[in-house]
């Protein structure tokens, strides 16, 4: 009887290693597993430190947010990670009273440790919970992650 490791390297073989032929619906593979498939794997088993280098990276020093003011930087941070850098930075950039453009600049910065307080921090709450049930508006079936948005912005309150 042929061993499971014997029997997936002749699969292996078959399948053979990078393809992207346009005309399979299942898009990319190698040796035969599916982008899809790769990307639940390696999110599923994703290290925690990956996950620490990946929000540093992305979410804080590569849209500049470490440059804020430091009572700015972890509720801008959070609001990076669930919405994006440029929506959270483009609230920020509202409330301080610099043309939204989703890009942390000189403009910004300055702008942002002129109005730095926690009155600031209580009118970027109050902003993305606005945004939050404008979502819902706009596709109920989001409703069902309200709650959770609502008490994770509120926790930034001062």
């Amino acid at each position: 009887m042929i061993s499971t490791k014997e029997m997936i390297y002749d699969l292996i073989n078959r399948e053979g290693g990078y393809v992207d032929h346009p005309a399979d619906r299942g898009g990319p593979t190698n040796f035969g597993i599916t982008l899809d498939t790769m990307l639940r794997w390696l999110v599923e088993t994703m290290p925690t430190e990956t996950a620490v280098q990946i929000y540093e990276k992305n979410y804080l020093m590569r849209p500049r947010i470490n440059e804020l003011p430091e009572i700015l930087i972890p509720f801008m941070f959070d609001s990076a990670v669930h919405h994006g850098p440029k929506k959270a930075i483009e609230m920020l950039q509202w409330e301080i009273g610099v043309s939204p453009d989703g890009v942390i600049g000189p403009k910004t910065i300055a702008a942002a440790k002129k109005h730095a307080s926690p009155a600031l921090v209580n009118d970027l709450v109050a902003r993305r919970l606005e945004y939050f049930h404008n979502i819902v508006l706009r596709d109920s079936s989001q409703s069902v992650f309200l709650k959770g948005w609502i008490s994770r912005a509120e926790s930034f309150q001062t």
